[in-house]
């Protein structure tokens, strides 16, 4: 059967077709449509088998059809049943028409045009193959016309390596003659056997026709979809460009001639100049771009693996024609494509090709998107879904329900203002939300970070300005509300025809997202000193993460165990979450928690006129106005929807966890009936709630659980109202269910089995296809595999062990029982170490018989005892650096007993997190602030001078300097004596040269000398504040002058406070505001007189004779307690590997590689670099697990070579005991005085050998390529 199809313009001009010919089988059905818009043409080929399934698929064809915009539809059936009619279905829609007699009982193909289209279509069946041949090589074809069917002829241009059958030279000839291109899936076959015989040409530009596997009706063609689009596309903006390195220096270059009449930002009066100077800005940096680049290209590229083999096979398949050009033909690609993939996999070295190489296990085809289906209508054409996603993503929610009035106009504002608020930005904080970003994508615009920090020295000023122009005017320009919004696949969606299936990302300006950085920053940490946000409550706030709020949550649930209670959680998730904030309705929250009316006009701003372009498989819509939401992508959006939700979170701030747009409610009591209560009269109070603040609540996204340790069955729903009841979760027969939330899952008796399960899933498929990357000689090399393991695998299987793993003891639960008991995670111990044991196969080049404990000491990787104690003990390490308005700090101490025996002491721990707070000594914990930016924060003390030039350089300046300010030099000291550490500080002041106060005190021994120049610059500055008033004239103003040879500590004093000695920091950062502070590197032991004395004080400061420290020096610092974590974790490494270690061989244990001892440590051993097949040889020297006579006697390889070609049995010093090697003896690297003639002297001389050696060795020897070969057993090869 032969369709040609051909579309009417206009009802004035008409469009003739040529005559038909006769079809040549009866193969297919054929479905063409144009939209009414001329949006859309399809064309769908399909063939039924059975008369049963013709008659429901039929129906349902002609339902669809009749529902959607075709304009020509043609089906093809056998049997077909004549009561089912497609033009029945809707008879006022369709004329039919058939090129067979309709009189017939059953016709077999039929032709529907709809009624009033413009359209003209015929459908031919031709007797056989040759008559089709005649009439499409004889015919003309018109303009915009489309012709395609079951052709039934074979060439290489449809289907690569196929011989040419059936004339399809001719059909070739004709259709290149005529403009016909084919626009069919190459290669991708149209029929059951394989073959590309359903062909479709057209001279409309864009046309292609492909194969869709699930419209397939069971024939033996495959259905096929032809789409030409006919209403032009909106392309990419031209905007998008590409810069090489070796272009950013002359784009600078015209950046710095373009930035000389730029006005100056700080002369813009009124918000329409500040919109113009922001396009003026932007215009100007894109242009500085074109000119240097070329646009980005579209569309595909060449096959990187074709080589010139490729190249000659396939000429002569071309010429020749024969079965055996094929084959050669198929056998050059193959070994083309084998050695091009193999070479990227072996040159994934840095990090950037590595993980492209590891990501590839999530590699999907690479396919357009199906249809997209709203409601009844089916969306094919790519620029009419991205239309539809947009109004059905992005315009789903409108501002009807906002207030009507606006909350900061002088009638309505209610707001305090009460909350801090700089209208200044200084130039480092604006450097580091700027430049100081890893953001690669870019905006509308075009500009990315990347070219920003190229021409940052010529446009930092002019930047920060403008954003100083923006505070001042409380203004966002127009030119930054612009958003091209990517449409992107949510993870684990299959259906991708739904909406519901794609999210939307907002890519934005990147001199914008700067701006926005620095508000979201100062509103996070403003939010958190002030407690406008509850403790339980994060998403958007420094130091607060999803993990711990599971963890409090999880700490809850034990607590409650503990008092015999059961826990009934529900999850609920905010509708629409950013896209249907309301803007007002914002601003009047933000007004009452006291915000400034400054900075909610800017906040105003930002929210009003913007716009969006949606962006899918290369096609972009037009903007359109957006009516509310914050732009999903926005640095500020997540903080200005965390602060839209901040007053339900407030209403029950225990009860109550929240994360972004995810809730967690929850109840205790001693029954779950009086939980479902409980959670019932809560869920009604979010709702309306809600309701009164227009936000909405997903009702489908309602989960619950119950958790007890009880043994019964009992789940009681919790019915909200008549139409909203909320069921337990449930789970498939033979799986336990769980509750996911925040990516952890909770089960009923938690266990925790379903989530370490879960876990050990992700992870394993990561490494498997690690271990499928590298072979045993070729691959990435080892410590890049190791790189991809540490970063890829072990953080994605130990997500969520703060909520599981204490340990494999616990305390007994029952008061009358002391000691400790097993805590049951065997099997949770056993689930990581068979993923972890498999990622280290993965990295090493072993046999798969070589013993685990070998295999983690080798790759350098954690066992998984080792590595669940270190994630133990890094849980117990933030218990002890948290603030005090954490979630978590609030819970680390057990609660007070209040009477009866021990009343005034604590409870023994009964949770995780209670006992982990006591695995550590207690710390002064950091204290919350907004990020301190001073002069010159972001610049190098040292200036790039070297101490020498620096030290007299400062002692000139210090003899230049008056001598009325003040010089303050401290300086800190740490030793050890009698196995413990002894810290402690002194300082000095100076007017001019003249000494006017000394001090020296200790530290605490837990903490460094670190802590110790810390607190040493904050006493030497109180020190010196206090002396102001003694020595300051009436009309003098001396100066401080805070003089440090340590550059870690004024990198902190000038920016922001470091976690230990934070109170110290704090301390100096105060003072430096109330006075007149500057600092100086002064080089420690160059001669500097102050630095010299301060070292003095110090050292005396740290003797035996020293009072002890008192006050807050005596607390231990974070960065002790990080030095008590370290030796946990080495002690937790020790103790792993003495166990694991005696199950090793003498060999093994007793070989020394360049090292005294086999040690085993969780880094990259030096062998790592070493080339695989070299590291293989390394490996199984030292295991003897490899290619040696005894190891194929003990597992019965009959197969294998067991003796070398000088008839010795292999073995691993036979290396360098073959009189084949000792032939190069001169040429060995660190050759020993004598030659190896033994097994002791031959181990003595390989152990002293470094990777570098080993790999020079077998180069010189060639031993394992020319005279002791491996065996061929592949089976043995991991």
């Amino acid at each position: 059967m032969v369709a040609v199809v051909v579309p009417t313009p206009t009802a004035q001009s008409t469009q003739s077709t040529q005559p038909a010919g006769l079809a040549p089988r009866k193969r297919a059905a054929t479905q063409s449509s144009i939209s009414e818009e001329g949006a859309t043409w399809q064309m769908a080929r399909t063939r039924r088998r059975s008369a049963r399934t013709a008659v429901r698929q039929h129906s349902q064809a002609a339902k669809e059809q009749s529902d959607s915009s075709m304009q020509v539809a043609g089906l093809e059936v056998f049997n077909l049943i004549p009561q089912v009619d497609f033009g029945s279905s809707s008879p006022n829609r369709w004329d039919d028409t058939n090129p067979e007699q309709r009189e017939e009982e059953r016709p077999r193909v039929m032709t529907y045009v709809r009624k009033g289209s413009k359209t003209r279509a015929q459908q031919h069946r031709q007797p056989g193959t040759d008559a089709v041949m005649d009439y499409l090589t004889n015919l003309s074809p018109p303009a915009r016309c489309l012709i395609g069917g079951d052709i039934n002829v074979r060439h290489d241009a449809f289907e690569p390596g196929a011989v040419n059958l059936h004339r399809g030279g001719e059909l070739v000839q004709w259709a290149s003659e005529h403009g016909m291109d084919f626009v069919g899936e190459i290669g991708v076959p149209t029929h059951a056997a394989g073959h590309v015989i359903d062909l479709t040409f057209s001279n409309v530009a864009f046309a292609s026709t492909t194969v869709r596997q699930d419209l397939h009706c069971g024939s033996d063609h495959q259905s096929m979809i032809t789409m030409l689009p006919t209403t032009p596309q909106t392309q990419l903006s031209d905007a998008r460009i590409k810069i090489t390195d070796s272009q950013l220096e002359p784009f600078a270059d015209l950046v710095r001639g373009l930035m000389v009449d730029m006005p100056c930002p700080e002369g813009v009066g009124n918000v329409a100049q500040l919109d113009d100077l922001a396009q003026h800005f932007a215009q100007s940096l894109l242009a500085a771009a074109q000119a240097v680049s070329k646009p980005a290209q579209q569309g595909r590229t060449t096959a990187p693996w074709w080589t010139a083999d490729c190249r000659r096979a396939h000429r002569e398949l071309t010429t020749q024609q024969t079965e055996a050009a094929k084959h050669q033909f198929k056998d050059a690609v193959r070994k083309a494509k084998r050695a091009y993939w193999r070479q990227v996999i072996n040159e994934a070295r840095d990090g950037r090709d590595l993980y492209r190489v590891v990501a590839w296990h999530k590699l999907e085809p690479n396919l357009r998107a199906p249809p997209l289906v709203i409601g009844d209508q089916v969306i094919e054409e790519t620029a009419a879904k991205a239309e539809a996603l947009q109004q059905a993503i992005l315009k789903r929610y409108n501002s009807a329900d906002d207030l009507e009035y606006d909350p900061l106009d002088d009638e309505h504002w209610s707001g305090m203002g009460n909350l801090p608020w700089n209208p200044r930005i200084e130039m480092e904080e604006m450097e580091r939300n700027t430049i100081g970003v890893q953001s690669t994508s870019p905006g509308t615009d075009g500009i990315t970070v990347r070219m920003l920090k190229a021409c940052w020295q010529h446009v930092s000023l002019f930047i920060q300005q403008l954003y100083n122009c923006c505070l001042r005017l409380c203004h966002f320009p127009r030119a930054w509300k612009l958003a091209e919004v990517a449409m992107i696949p949510k993870v684990g969606k299959r259906d991708r025809s739904s909406v519901r299936s794609w999210r939307p990302i907002a890519l934005l300006s990147v001199i914008s997202k700067g701006l926005e950085r620095i508000i979201a920053r100062r509103l996070a940490s403003t939010a958190l000193i002030h407690g406008i946000v509850s403790p339980q409550h994060g998403g958007a706030l420094p130091r607060r993460s999803a993990m711990d709020l599971v963890a409090a949550f999880t700490h809850e649930v034990e607590a409650a165990f503990a008092q015999n209670k059961e826990v009934s959680m529900v999850t609920m998730d905010v509708q629409g979450a950013f896209d249907a904030v309301l803007r007002r309705r914002l601003l009047q929250r933000m007004a009452r928690q006291g915000w400034p009316r400054e900075l909610l006009q800017l906040i105003d701003s930002f929210l009003t006129e913007r716009r969006a372009q949606v962006r899918l498989e290369g096609t972009t819509t037009a903007a359109h106005q957006m009516q509310c939401g914050t732009p999903q992508g926005s640095p500020l959006s997540p903080i200005l929807f965390l602060l839209y939700l901040a007053e339900l979170l407030w209403q029950n701030s225990e009860l109550r966890f929240g994360y972004a747009d995810d809730l967690n409610i929850w109840r205790a009591t001693h029954s779950l009936d009086n939980n479902a209560t409980l959670l019932r009269q809560d869920i009604q109070s979010i709702l309306r709630w809600g309701e009164i603040n227009k936000v909405a609540f997903a009702p489908e996204k309602l989960e619950m659980i119950h958790l007890t340790r009880k043994r019964h069955n009992e789940a009681p729903a919790v019915v909200v109202s008549e139409d909203l009841t909320v069921h337990p979760v449930t789970a498939p027969a033979g799986q336990e269910p769980a509750l996911r939330w925040l990516g952890v899952h909770f089960d009923r008796r938690l266990t925790w089995r379903p989530h370490v399960s879960t876990r050990a899933k992700k992870a394993r498929a990561v490494a498997q296809h690690i271990r499928s990357l590298g072979k045993t000689r070729d691959g990435p090399p080892a410590d890049a595999l190791r790189k991809a393991v540490t970063t890829c695998v072990v953080p994605s299987l130990l997500y969520g062990t703060e909520a599981w793993y204490g340990g494999r003891t616990q305390p007994a639960r029952h008061t009358g029982r002391s000691g400790e008991v097993s805590s049951r995670l065997g099997w949770h111990v056993g689930t990581v170490e068979k993923v972890l044991t498999m990622a280290a196969r993965g990295v090493l080049p072993v046999f798969r018989t070589t013993p685990i404990a070998a295999l983690y000491r080798d790759a350098g990787l954690p066992s998984a005892m080792v590595a669940l104690e270190e994630a133990k003990i890094r849980f117990a390490t933030r218990l002890q650096v948290v603030d005090e308005k954490h979630p978590l700090a609030s819970r680390i101490a057990p609660p007070m007993i209040t009477r009866g025996r021990g009343a005034g002491t604590r409870q023994r721990s009964k949770t995780k997190i209670q006992r982990l707070g006591a695995l550590l000594p207690a710390v002064n914990r950091p204290t919350l602030a907004i990020p301190h930016y001073s002069e010159g924060c972001g610049t190098d003390p040292t200036e790039g001078v070297d101490k020498k030039s620096a030290a007299q350089a400062f002692k000139e300046w210090w003899r230049s300097q008056p001598s009325t300010d003040l010089y303050v030099f401290s300086d800190g000291s740490e030793r050890s004596l009698d196995n413990s550490r002894q810290v402690g500080y002194g300082f000095i002041v100076y007017q001019g040269n003249k000494q006017l106060a000394s001090f020296s005190a200790a530290l605490s021994p837990m903490s460094h000398v670190f802590d110790a120049e810390a607190v040493g610059a904050c006493r030497a500055l109180e020190c010196a504040v206090k002396l102001l008033p003694c020595v300051t004239e009436d009309s003098s103003n001396p100066q401080i002058w805070l003089c440090l040879d340590n550059t870690s500590v004024i990198w902190g004093i000038r920016g922001s406070a470091a976690a230990s000695s934070n109170w110290a920091y704090n301390r100096c950062h105060e003072l430096l505001r109330q006075h007149n502070v500057g600092l100086k590197w002064a080089p420690g032991h160059m001669g500097i007189e102050g630095n010299e004395e301060a070292d003095r004080l110090a050292k005396r400061a740290v003797s035996s004779t020293a009072a002890p420290a008192y006050g807050l020096e005596a607390t231990p610092t974070v960065s002790g307690v990080r030095t008590v974590a370290k030796q946990l974790s080495q002690e937790a490494r020790r103790k792993w590997w003495s166990g694991a270690c005696g199950k090793l061989s003498d060999w093994y244990r007793g070989w020394s590689f360049s090292r005294p001892t086999v040690e085993y440590q969780v880094k990259a051993p030096p062998e790592l670099t070493m080339p695989r097949h070299a590291l293989h040889r390394w490996l199984a020297l030292r295991s003897s697990h490899g290619d040696f006579s005894w190891y194929h006697r003990r597992f019965q390889h009959a197969d294998a070579r067991l003796t070398c070609v000088c008839g010795h049995n292999k073995s691993p010093e036979h290396l360098v005991l073959c009189r084949h090697s000792q032939r190069h003896f001169l040429h060995w690297p660190k050759r020993p005085a004598a030659r190896p003639h033994n097994r002791a002297t031959a181990v003595a001389y390989l152990g002293s050998l470094t990777p570098t050696d080993f790999v020079e060795l077998l180069d010189c020897t060639q031993f394992y390529t020319r005279y002791c070969t491996r065996s061929t057993d592949s089976s043995l090869i991991n």
